[in-house]
């Protein structure tokens, strides 16, 4: 009995080693090759599973360094080059480890279109040329690109770093950080993160369904959406739209058009040269407006006091109005519209429950109409 327990122990550990051997060969087959190429061209890589990381290099050529298949496995890895491209395929239908990763070093300058169906993406210093990226279940981390930059993933984050041409990220379920934008179409859409933006020469589209955004300044037309968190910008040369269903909304500064929304939020605008139309159903507004002549301004709010703010020299008509929802009588008297500015005309309209207020100044010119419920409203006279 003890010979026939050694025998089977012996062979256990035996299966055990060699299941230990397998796996450890597995783990360091690498396989190397390289393609001399000229700069400017294109790499291409469609890979069913693992990760891809490039980088670039002074060499005229490209490197490739496969890690994590077996030697069955990388007999279905495909690698062509035509002495400017190279492309790098491999399917596996049963998928691969998630140890397996395909390195690849590249000209300085080199064009890039990389997809994985399972794994990260990242460039690990700067592109001298475009990137198109695409993963089913990973990051994406990409440094400089001087050109355009498309990205998307099903299920991860993207950080990006300063891009030179245009960009379109998009996840379905994670953060998208970004650096500077130079490009003249930039669109950053997330189903469920934040979204952070560092500046942009020319406008920006960023949406997320679930996340705060943040944004420095922006050169051109501008619009930011998020269907639950705050929205902070910095100041935007053009016109900006603020859009958020459950947060509060900031902006630097504005030459243009500004709108402005939220359910349930503060909205705090600085500095706006143009006009503005901003409503929130629970919050405190406040504005500081140099209106553009002829223009015309919205103000409003359901549940909270407005502050505005006008240069002295202004040439506007304020309409400010409370309305008071309750027992009018005693309500009346307890809301006031302060205004820095002598009124032409101020009531208590006793039919439509409202106290009315009508400023002109310098003779008037552009128009703000301002509406709080049951808040004050209070005009400052700003010296410029």
């Amino acid at each position: 009995m003890k010979t026939i327990k050694l025998i089977t122990a012996v062979l256990v550990l035996t299966v055990f080693c060699a299941g230990s051997i397998q796996s450890a060969t597995r783990d360091e087959e690498v396989r190397t090759k390289t393609f001399n190429v000229s700069k400017g061209g294109k790499l291409t890589v469609d890979i069913s599973a693992g990760a891809i990381k490039v980088s670039a290099w002074s060499k005229d050529q490209v490197e490739i360094r496969i890690s994590g298949l077996d030697e069955e496995e990388l007999g279905k890895v495909e690698m062509e080059s035509d002495n400017k491209n190279v492309t790098v395929t491999y399917n596996e239908s049963w998928g691969s480890d998630e140890e397996t990763e395909f390195e690849i070093s590249v000209p300085s300058k080199y064009n890039l279109d990389l997809k994985t169906s399972a794994g990260d993406i990242q460039t690990t210093n700067d592109i001298d040329g475009y990137v198109k990226a695409s993963t089913s279940g990973g990051d994406l981390s990409f440094k400089d690109v001087s050109g355009d930059l498309n990205a998307e993933s099903n299920g991860g984050n993207i950080n990006v770093g300063n891009v030179g041409g245009n960009l379109n990220l998009n996840t379905m379920g994670g953060d998208i950080n970004v650096g500077s934008l130079k490009g003249k179409d930039n669109k950053i859409n997330t189903m469920g993160g934040e979204i952070s933006i560092g500046k942009s020469l020319s406008g920006v589209s960023a949406k997320t369904y679930g996340g705060d955004i943040t944004a420095g300044d922006a050169g051109g037309e501008s619009e930011f959406v998020t269907y639950g968190g705050n929205i902070s910008v910095g100041s935007v040369k053009g016109n900006v739209s603020l859009e958020t269903y459950g947060g509060n909304l900031e902006l630097k500064g504005a030459v243009g058009k500004v709108k402005g929304k939220t359910n349930g939020g503060n909205i705090t605008l600085y500095d706006v040269k143009g006009s503005v139309d901003v409503k929130t159903l629970a919050g405190e507004v406040s504005v500081a407006l140099d209106p553009a002549p002829n223009s015309e301004s919205k103000i409003s709010t359901n549940a909270g006091s407005i502050n505005l703010k006008v240069p002295s020299l202004a040439k506007t008509t304020i309409e400010a109005s409370v309305h008071v929802q309750g027992w009018w009588r005693d309500a009346k008297d307890s809301y006031k519209i302060h205004s820095d500015f002598e009124a032409e005309s101020y009531k208590a309209d006793d039919r439509r429950h409202e106290i009315v207020g009508t400023y002109v100044l310098n003779g008037g010119g552009s128009k703000i109409f301002l509406k709080s419920v049951n808040d004050e409203i209070t005009i400052k006279k700003e010296a410029k």
